[in-house]
């Protein structure tokens, strides 16, 4: 259902401590952010259909070709920033303390319909471990595709600042494109199916 946007990577500290070094209130920890982030996937889902519901409402298409110039599409997109713990050492008050940023596109359409919003393991296969092997121990949940974008992709296994994370902040909005060329030499690239 999620695609990274373009996310920056934070890279990992030399001392950053690998999962077998934490304690198990702290892998509680993990398993905790990852529950507070398939909320976060839920929540984005629901309110990402209401917008498309509302767009179609209005009679809009999705990848419409309104004249031989003109094309619209419309996607929903989500930015979610993680917040520091207030009583981490690194906090800052009156500061947004925001730790890292991930952008998404939320894939709630299959051949121009909307799918189900139900949340999807990010890999159907490792259920709770991560690339190289890593195993968070989330009691049997699954890890969410947020958990794995963070972790692996953005923090870089940082589990320190993972654990840094208190809360977080998610916009979800529905961006309307409108592309128009009157170029007539130049080819269609923005449409794979009109």
């Amino acid at each position: 259902m999620f695609t990274s946007g373009q996310n920056k990577r934070h890279y990992r500290h030399r001392y950053a401590r690998s999962i077998s070094e934490l304690k198990p209130e702290e892998l509680e920890q993990l398993a905790e952010l990852n529950r507070q982030l398939i909320r976060a996937e839920q929540w984005a889902a629901e309110r990402g259909k209401c917008l498309l519901n509302s767009y179609y409402g209005h009679g809009y298409k999705k990848r419409y070709y309104a004249n031989e110039q003109d094309y619209e599409d419309v996607e929903v997109e989500a930015n979610l920033k993680v917040i520091r713990r207030s009583d981490s050492s690194l906090y800052r008050e009156n500061e947004d303390n925001f730790i890292a940023e991930v952008w998404l596109f939320l894939n709630l359409f299959q051949d121009h319909g909307e799918r189900e919003t139900d949340n999807y393991d990010w890999h159907p296969v490792y259920k709770n471990k991560l690339k190289d092997g890593i195993i968070i121990p989330t009691n049997g949940e699954r890890i969410c595709w947020l958990f794995h974008e963070l972790c692996e992709n953005i923090l870089d296994f940082d589990f320190d600042l993972l654990l840094d994370i208190g809360g977080f902040w998610l916009d979800v909005v529905l961006v309307q494109q409108f592309i128009t060329n009157w170029d007539s030499t130049k080819t269609d690239t923005y449409n794979e199916n009109p």
